[in-house]
Formats: C-alpha cells, structure tokens, sequence
C-alpha cells in the first residue's frame, strides 16, 4: 500500500544565517535529500510553504515505507546536517 507523509520543518536559526551567507544554502541541501530519496525509494511528491502553522516548509512524500521504516528515512534527513532543522512534524496519509 502506499503512504504519503507531509514533513512539516521549522528551520533553525543556523540554517537561516548558512543560508544569508550563501544563497545556494539550501538548493545545495535538497541536492542531497533527493539523493537519500532516490536511495531509499521515496519520491518527493512536492516541497512548499505551508500557511497558518508555525513550520517554514512542507515535504510530502510517497512510498510504500510503514511509519516505522519511514522513522528512519526521516533520520537519514535529519543526518544531512543536523543543525538545520529544529524541528519537524509528521502527517501520515493513508488512501482508503
């Protein structure tokens, strides 16, 4: 069965002075997050803003990973660089 999961990244105060400092911060980041996709067979749906929350950016994913395997694709993005993020929240959507 496939799940899609909306990651939901508030980004820390580092990642936004990496990012002033170089403009291609992040583009070279999302270099590696898709890399560790493709490796784990994830596909990145969509990246956005979300509006009304807090989170500065929104992942929605699709893959066949249960919320277990999918606990340790997320880690695996946390470990890019782990003082980017601050923090994250999960939404697990499952099709009936």
């Amino acid at each position: 069965m496939a799940y899609n999961y909306l990651w939901f990244i508030k980004w820390s105060n580092e990642s936004q002075k990496r990012a002033a400092k170089d403009p291609e911060f992040f583009n070279k980041w999302m270099e590696k997050h898709q890399k560790h996709c493709e490796k784990s067979g994830v596909k990145l749906v969509f990246a956005g803003t979300p509006y009304t929350t807090v989170e500065e950016s929104v992942f929605c994913y699709e893959t066949e990973m249960p919320l277990a395997e999918f606990q340790a694709f997320k880690q695996g993005l946390y470990n890019i660089d782990r003082t980017i993020i601050d923090y994250a929240k999960t939404i697990t959507v499952v099709p009936y």
